[in-house]
């Protein structure tokens, strides 16, 4: 299967990072909402969003893992560079500015917690999706290379029907470490049977109506003054087929602000996911604690700088030297 380049993937993946953004933006989000409206917006984004990002990672890998068409040990090695690099730079430059800081920090981590980093916990809370997303892709480097010579049928069934069970398994149990990678491993199974049947199904599966009424009802679920209980599996299904429909729409006009917005967003995303935390918490820091500024005023500047610095640092410093390209954003090209 040759892999092809659909720019409604990168489009989705630049959404998805500013509903990551704006989840990071409430600066009492880990203290108790002051506002319930911030609440229900928090956990509108957290319904659906990281799903997304697993059904994107998976799409992208799709071609190569259906067709087992690769050497694992390679493979592995590709992975530890792009996402376990990254990983083990920013769990310890956390881990010290934590440990400097620890008066301002929100979640304590020191010294005695440094061997969980190895299990996924981590200093710096975004950094679980690297560490998870690295694991699934091992899981399904294996899986695959065993079901490779089945038919693509009876692989997209496998794949499916493994990630039920891992996910039923994170609802029944409880999973010391592991809890998300059970979780996630159907989003990114998902992706990777989304990927292989898209060319057939695109044009009779995503449409608008059905897009914005999946969101709509995403957001009344989250609603809290409502407490409706909502199982995640369906919030993430629904929420990730509005982006993806959305996604589809805007890259039919190239030449649109919102393809240009995206496009952009989606070719800095991984730069903005991890280099955000280290622009947003000192501006919550400085902003909410020291000098009390207006709530909606320090959610704009978080969001704000969250978005605007990362990209700058990225594009006239990180992408311009190689050891910083390899070590920050695992970009080893």
């Amino acid at each position: 299967m040759e892999k092809k380049y659909y720019p409604e993937i990168n489009i989705a993946r630049g959404i998805a990072v500013l509903f990551v953004l704006l989840g990071h933006s409430f600066p009492d989000a880990q203290t108790g909402f002051a506002y319930k409206e911030c609440n229900w917006v928090f956990d509108f984004c957290y319904a659906f969003h990281m799903g997304l990002f697993f059904i994107l990672s998976g799409f992208v890998s799709s071609a190569k893992l259906f067709e087992a068409d690769y050497r694992i040990k390679d493979e592995i090695v590709k992975k530890i560079k792009r996402l376990m690099v990254p990983y083990a730079f920013y769990s310890f430059l956390t881990l010290a500015l934590k440990i400097v800081f620890q008066e301002y920090a929100n979640n304590k981590f020191g010294f005695k917690d440094v061997w969980t980093i190895l299990l996924g916990k981590n200093p710096n809370g975004g950094l679980w999706y690297l560490w998870n997303l690295f694991m699934i892709s091992l899981i399904m480097l294996l899986v695959c290379r065993v079901i490779g010579r089945l038919g693509d049928t009876t692989k997209s069934i496998i794949m499916i029907v493994l990630g039920l069970a891992f996910y039923i398994c994170s609802e029944c149990f409880s999973f010391t470490y592991v809890d998300r990678l059970f979780q996630y491993i159907i989003f990114y199974n998902a992706g990777i049977v989304l990927a292989h049947y898209y060319e057939k199904i695109k044009d009779k599966l995503f449409y608008m109506l059905p897009a914005i009424t999946g969101m709509f009802i995403v957001f009344v679920a989250k609603c809290p003054y409502l407490d409706i209980p909502s199982l995640y599996f369906w919030t993430a299904i629904l929420g990730s087929y509005g982006i993806l429909t959305f996604a589809i729409f805007i890259a039919k006009n190239k030449e649109s602000k919102l393809f240009k917005l995206f496009s952009w967003t989606g070719d800095y995303s991984y730069d903005i996911y991890m280099l955000s935390y280290f622009v947003q918490v000192p501006i919550r820091v400085v902003c909410w604690r020291i000098l009390k500024l207006p709530y909606s005023i320090d959610v704009v500047l978080m969001f704000a700088g969250g978005l605007v610095i990362p990209c700058l640092i990225s594009q006239f410093i990180i992408r311009k030297n190689s050891l910083l390209k390899k070590v920050l954003i695992g970009d080893w090209k």
